[in-house]
């Protein structure tokens, strides 16, 4: 009965991209007589049965009147053959390209002439009309994130909303452990020492050995994925850190970095203090994230604390529940904050100067932004792997991850799709510019897979929502000219590794806070902070001015 729904759905589908009720052309749809041929490049993968005869490619082949024919790349390098290929000439690259290379390659592959301009196709709202919807839900113009310096638009972009990514700095505390000793989760600076002194020296594993690690992470670089989230955490409640990689804070359109202030210095000092009285284990400054899971799947349990979204370190399913999500610390002026990533989007979607019929080719990336075509290409099938919420009669059986928002589409099994060796035949499995919005939290899954960490998490998502704990500005994402470019990338890397060097010298004592500041501040100014902030000032003003 499952597949007869699921073939009518697909048929539903099919027809639905051709006439409204209404006996209306849809947005999107080319006009010519015949299909019009079009070669795609895209990666292999093996759990694709075949591009060309996948449900994704029937259904935009119908709904946009072109024929697909796949060129297939191997993954790892996928974007230096492109690369390579633009370099020498172009001549051979299909007509649609299915690649992020990032803003850079885009911007210097449209001055080789291999991709062609997109603008005046955006401008003309019968070609760009899922785009536009697509913007119109989007909680941000993400188009103006692909402009490219030059103001024109030389690809279609992907974006995606969920809350999940967006603060990846999430505190987890052991709940067994908070009660037995009788402490209180920490809110501030100094229930936070309070916290970690408790778990440093009651031995609450019980073993009668000061085993007990009271928070722990990674420190390879000040980013939130590298450094464990344990940093930010402390840090932020003296100076916002945000959660990109640059660091990069704004306010009132000026751009600053933190790690020049008078905060930053204060926060160091506070945090070379936990680790001067055995709070916070040196290891947090060198050991790397095998190191870590290592660490929290001992037994008897060890870890107090720790940042993480997943549950992917935890081998036990006790212990996943067991670790329970707070909220970031509250600073002295009221602010909580933790480290945020706003959402962005990339070009993931090109054609080439060898395409003949580039609206054509067009009419595919819009088409590609529909939301049932992005629901498709994420998830699979309609019907098989997922359906919309309003088409399942009873919802008893499902529940959702994030409680407060209406029910939009169910999930049936998204680790068979994306894990194991079976092999579909349904979609593109995520490639090329889809979108989704923050209605896309609305998931509900089989109720007997929302359990414990699951649960957890979506109480984080919940609870770490967008507007909770961010600055009212962000700075968004920068395009660089070939100029800015040339600054940047000698300028920032320099930057951010000597930060990191002597933060790691500061928090383990190798310097002296005080008496090496303004050295340390005098080095920053002759790497060329100066000129590096006026830099991206610039890119700034020239995106969001």
């Amino acid at each position: 009965m499952k597949k007869i729904i699921t073939i009518i759905m697909a048929l539903t589908v099919i027809m639905s991209t051709f006439v409204f009720a209404t006996g209306q052309q849809q947005p999107g749809v080319s006009t010519a007589a015949g299909p019009v041929k079009l070669t795609v490049a895209l990666t292999e993968d093996l759990k694709i049965l075949d591009y060309k005869t996948n449900l994704q490619t029937r259904l935009i082949e119908r709904g946009t009147n072109t024929d697909l024919d796949f060129v297939l790349f191997p993954l790892p390098d996928y974007i230096a053959k492109l690369n390579l290929m633009v370099m020498a000439g172009g001549s051979e690259l299909p007509d649609i390209i299915l690649a992020s290379p990032g803003d850079a390659m885009v911007y210097q592959w449209a001055r080789e002439g291999a991709i062609l301009p997109l603008k005046k196709y955006y401008d003309n709202p019968s070609l760009s009309a899922n785009v536009r919807a697509a913007v119109s839900q989007a909680s941000t113009d993400f188009v103006k994130e692909v402009v490219s310096p030059d103001g024109e638009l030389y690809g279609l972009p992907a974006y995606g909303e969920t809350w999940p990514n967006s603060y990846p700095v999430k505190f987890l505390y052991y709940k067994p452990w908070v009660d037995k000793l009788g402490i209180k989760v920490p809110t501030t600076l100094d229930e936070t020492r309070t916290f970690l002194h408790a778990i440093t020296t009651m031995d609450p594993n019980g073993n009668g050995r000061a085993d007990e690690v009271a928070m722990t992470g990674t420190f390879r670089a000040i980013s939130p994925g590298n450094c464990g989230g344990w940093f930010h955490f402390l840090m932020t409640p003296f100076i916002y850190v945000s959660g990109s990689n640059n660091l990069l804070n704004v306010n009132n359109g000026t751009l600053s970095v933190p790690y020049n202030t008078e905060a930053w210095k204060a926060g160091l000092k506070y945090i070379r203090s936990l680790f001067a009285d055995g709070l916070l284990p040196l290891e947090n400054l060198t050991q790397d994230m095998n190191q870590v899971n290592t660490l929290c799947n001992s037994d008897p349990v060890r870890v107090g604390s720790l940042f993480r979204t997943s549950s992917s370190n935890m081998s036990s399913n006790q212990r996943q529940e067991d670790y329970q999500f707070a909220p970031p610390l509250i600073a002295a002026n009221g602010n909580q904050y933790s480290a945020y990533i706003q959402p962005t989007a990339e070009i993931a979607f090109m054609i080439s100067a060898n395409c003949k019929n580039p609206e054509s080719a067009f009419r595919v990336g819009d088409y590609l932004m529909r939301e049932d075509i992005s629901l498709i290409s994420r998830y699979g099938e309609q019907g098989v792997q997922w359906d919309y919420a309003r088409d399942v009669r009873n919802l008893s059986g499902y529940a959702s991850l994030v409680e407060g928002f209406e029910p939009f589409y169910i999930v049936y099994d998204d680790a068979t799709f994306w894990g194991g060796s079976t092999i579909f035949n349904a979609c593109w499995r995520g490639r090329g510019n889809i979108f989704t919005s923050v209605k896309h939290m609305a998931q509900l899954f089989p109720s007997e897979t929302v359990v414990g960490f699951r649960v957890n998490a979506g109480k984080a998502y919940a609870m770490y929502t967008p507007e909770a704990f961010r600055p009212n500005q962000i700075v968004g994402k920068l395009i660089y000219n070939e100029n800015e470019m040339t600054a940047i990338s000698d300028l920032e890397p320099t930057l951010l590794s000597y930060v990191h060097e002597m933060t790691s010298h500061f928090l383990a004592g190798n310097r002296d806070i005080d008496t090496s500041w303004n050295a340390y501040l005098a080095e920053l100014n002759t790497i060329g902070i100066g000129r590096y902030l006026s830099t991206v000032q610039g890119v700034y003003d020239r995106m969001f001015k």
